[in-house]
């Protein structure tokens, strides 16, 4: 438990690092309103890093490379603009603005929840299909050479040896 409680101080230094980079850089050049639209964008990702448990962090890298790739062209929104602040405070006020980092985020976590599931179903229809087909290749076997070729479970095997 304790192991886990430390991973988790760790990768909040981290993101709390890597936002501070990102906020100086924004900052010092004027673009609070752009640093404000990043880190409310990518809110869905940070969180899914900080509560994914399982080692590799999987689940939590998909949703946030999904999350990043709905932002991104309100990021290039705001950057193509003539005044980046200016429109990445009239993106911030728009309630259609969220819609995509935040469905994309949400297509994210489908896939992590259901695409196993759908792994899952198509593994065991390929199993059904492979016994069927060797249960079919047995009746042909007992079609061809007769029950004699087909052994008792109850009596053990004979081997050269015995």
């Amino acid at each position: 438990m304790e192991q886990g409680k430390k991973k988790v101080v760790f990768n909040l230094v981290v993101i709390v690092f890597i936002l501070t980079l990102v906020a100086a850089a924004l900052t010092s050049v004027g673009l609070y309103y752009v640093f404000v639209l990043i880190v409310m964008g990518l809110l869905p990702g940070i969180i899914s890093y900080i509560v994914d448990k399982r080692p590799g962090k999987f689940a939590s890298k998909t949703v946030f490379m999904f999350n990043l790739s709905g932002l991104t062209p309100q990021i290039a929104a705001a950057f193509r603009s003539g005044s980046p602040d200016t429109t990445a405070l009239a993106l911030l006020t728009n309630p259609y603005t969220w819609l995509m980092p935040y469905g994309f985020s949400a297509f994210g976590w489908g896939m992590v929840f259901l695409f196993p599931q759908i792994a899952l179903l198509f593994y065991v229809l390929k199993a059904e299909y492979t016994i069927g087909k060797l249960q079919h290749f047995q009746k042909t076997l007992l079609d061809e050479w007769g029950e004699g070729i087909q052994g008792s479970s109850a009596s053990p095997r004979k081997t050269d040896a015995s």
